[in-house]
């Protein structure tokens, strides 16, 4: 970006999409020879084809290379280590091989290489970031978009038409990948313009370019929330997982009164089959010293911050602290005169001011010269005025 002078981001050296983007574009949109590109980027010419293949079926998600191989290994494998690891956050990679090895459905694939792959592409590698699991679950997402666009075919490029086919309306993304390199490579290109000229709203291009600074071209294409998930919950699986390994002859309303579940028999039936638990002539294992129960965070009940008046009492305080020598002499004087007061406002924000904790923190947080000093009428105001919203005072 620097090198280019361009606000926009776009090129990433040696990464396979836009090496593949780029060949591609300059065969079908500047007619460049395929010989003369391929010796350029150091690419077969059946590498090359087999790209172009990929391109003119799906369009640009055939441009990434993963889209040709397998997205989901052992998912009844990545379903079991994902709701443990969901669970138990702190549990061990031992840990969850145990409980691997112990289910019937997953026993034969467990693997502790499988594992720590299945761990590392959903955010729980060794790193251990809060990010990583949004980094990646953003990934993990994309993916499942590739896989779909894998089974929808686009429709319209053909070999004998390439500079006038290249662009099709059916192919979004493909625009999408477009404004990007339009707008790093061009220097006069505006934002708005190009914009409208590839059919994208502006305020997806401000959000695509945030994305591709973090993940490339995995930004182009859309991640889309998950929609809704299993109305089991993973704790509630993994307690009937636990609780069948344990006493394999126990029916299904016994594991529901024993660990005082909040379902029906169906519901334990239902995940018993699913993970191949049914036979009731099993060894039993015990695992839960392998996986560490939850523990529930207890809500401390808030404790406010006492002040000097809550301490010590009224004649301490009046002793020890500097009163006013004005305000004094009118606290004197109301004992023995009538006061007719035209401005009653003081009298009746002093009180919310006090109890909001303003003075305690300006004698706190306050400048050291300042502390002691009456608070004016005026002070109180702006003060409400603040805590009103005013954008002026």
């Amino acid at each position: 970006m620097a090198s280019y002078h361009s606000a926009t981001p776009y090129f990433i050296e040696d990464d396979p999409v836009i090496i593949h983007y780029e060949v591609l574009r300059k065969v079908w949109l500047s007619s460049v020879p395929i010989k003369q590109v391929c010796l350029e980027y150091d690419l077969s010419r059946s590498s090359y084809y087999e790209i172009e293949d990929r391109f003119v079926r799906y369009g640009f998600a055939g441009l990434f290379p993963y889209l040709g191989g397998k997205t989901n290994q052992e998912p009844s494998l990545e379903q079991l280590v994902l709701i443990v690891k969901n669970c138990r956050p702190s549990v061990s990679q031992i840990a969850v091989l145990r409980v691997a090895q112990a289910v019937p459905v997953t026993q034969e694939v467990a693997d502790s290489q499988m594992i720590s792959r299945i761990l590392n592409s959903h955010g729980y590698g060794y790193s251990r970031l809060e990010t990583d699991r949004d980094f990646f679950g953003r990934i993990q997402r994309s993916l499942a978009e590739l896989k779909a666009l894998r089974e929808k075919p686009v429709e319209g490029r053909k070999r004998d038409k390439r500079k006038e086919t290249f662009f099709v309306d059916a192919d979004p993304y493909h625009n999408r990948m477009e404004l990007l390199r339009e707008l790093f490579f061009n220097r006069k290109a505006k934002v708005y313009d190009t914009c409208i000229r590839l059919n994208i709203p502006v305020t997806t291009y401000y959000r695509l370019i945030r994305e591709y600074r973090l993940y490339g071209p995995w930004a182009i294409i859309s991640a889309n929330a998950y929609g809704k998930k299993d109305s089991i919950s993973d704790e509630l699986q993994l307690k009937i997982l636990l609780e069948r390994l344990e006493h394999p002859t126990w029916s299904a309303q016994q594991i529901v009164d024993t660990g005082k579940l909040r379902c029906s028999r169906y519901v334990v039936n239902r995940i018993i089959k699913r993970w191949g638990l049914q036979d009731k002539g099993r060894s039993p294992v015990a695992l839960d010293r392998f996986l560490e129960l939850s523990k529930p965070k207890t809500e401390e009940p808030f404790r406010p911050i006492k002040t000097a008046y809550d301490l010590l009492s009224e004649q301490i305080i009046l002793k020890t602290r500097r009163i006013n020598r004005h305000f004094e002499l009118i606290c004197k004087k109301m004992k023995t005169h009538t006061y007719n007061i035209c401005d009653p406002g003081p009298f009746i924000l002093a009180p919310f001011v006090n109890d909001l904790g303003i003075v305690q923190s300006f004698e706190t947080y306050g400048p050291p010269k300042l502390r002691g000093k009456e608070i004016t009428n005026l002070a109180m105001l702006n003060v409400f005025r603040i805590l009103s919203g005013y954008r002026r005072i």
